[in-house]
């Protein structure tokens, strides 16, 4: 088991007429506590059925040894990626955190990319809002103490939500565009949980 080395992710889309490459952040130079390299990548087709992603992951360890391992993906469509379609091209926008959403303080990020020639381009300056709800059934529902997501840098944008109570929730990502209004990634139905102190 190696516990050092250079562990490199690269993802990429594929359709019959172009290859693109895919967002990834890849691992620490060294494994976490369980003995992993976390790293990641954001699959975003961009539309359903139309075509396929490979993973690509490469290792350089301390003992000279070389290589790399390819994977074939079938991606399917997930809450956790939404389209905003605007005139000017589709925005994807990304759920990171909380993978596991709580009561109480939550950090709240979401990724926000473009599709080009290029690839999927970080999208570096939105200015975002929420609205989480709760639907509590009779027309009746509330949302929860939250504070806006701000840029950090390379697509990413993190606030907080304050979730008062377990369940199942909506959240609505709100994209300003100015004179000409706002735009909207609803992510719905994520189910919030009672924290349980161990």
């Amino acid at each position: 088991v190696y516990t050092e080395g250079l562990v490199t992710l690269t993802a990429s889309y594929t359709t019959d007429s172009q290859t693109v490459p895919a967002p990834t952040a890849s691992p620490a130079t060294r494994a976490n506590a369980e003995g992993f390299f976390d790293g990641s990548a954001l699959f975003l087709p961009p539309e359903a059925d139309a075509g396929s992603f490979t993973l690509e992951i490469g290792f350089d360890l301390p003992d000279g040894r070389t290589g790399t391992a390819v994977f074939p993906l079938d991606v399917e469509e997930s809450m956790w990626m939404q389209r905003v379609e605007r005139p000017d091209g589709t925005l994807f926008v990304s759920w990171v955190a909380p993978a596991r959403p709580v009561v109480g303080q939550n950090p709240f990020e979401v990724d926000i990319h473009r599709l080009t020639d290029l690839g999927y381009l970080p999208v570096p300056s939105e200015s975002l809002d929420l609205y989480p709800y709760m639907d509590m059934g009779g027309g009746e529902g509330h949302s929860t103490p939250y504070e806006a997501p701000v840029a950090l840098g390379q697509g990413r944008y993190r606030g907080t939500v304050d979730f008062i109570m377990s369940g199942g929730w909506d959240m609505t990502v709100y994209l300003d565009r100015g004179a000409t209004g706002r735009d909207a990634a609803l992510f719905e139905n994520y189910t919030v949980l009672q924290e349980v102190n161990q």
